[in-house]
């Protein structure tokens, strides 16, 4: 999903747009947790067996579709970990 290349359009945001107006709607965007967070390859890969999922991968960024969406909507990243 990362090298897709897709970005959202501007139907795709004014429909998210509208959608939000809903009372009571909200949008999350969000990636998961880097699985392991150190630079030990043997402790990461006890993190990521303990984690228990095994299609979950080790890391996990925001898409560049999800990118442009938030950018799209003025969603600021505060950006502690790298997140791409």
């Amino acid at each position: 999903h990362l090298t897709s290349g897709l970005e959202a359009t501007r139907d795709e945001v004014e429909a998210i747009r509208e959608w939000l107006h809903i009372p009571g709607k909200c949008l999350l965007l969000a990636p998961h947790h880097d699985v392991g967070f150190t630079e030990d390859l043997a402790q990461r890969q006890v993190e990521y067996e303990h984690h228990g999922d095994r299609l979950v991968p080790r890391q996990q960024r925001f898409t560049r579709y999800t990118r442009s969406l938030m950018r799209a909507l003025n969603i600021p990243v505060h950006n502690i970990w790298g997140l791409r």
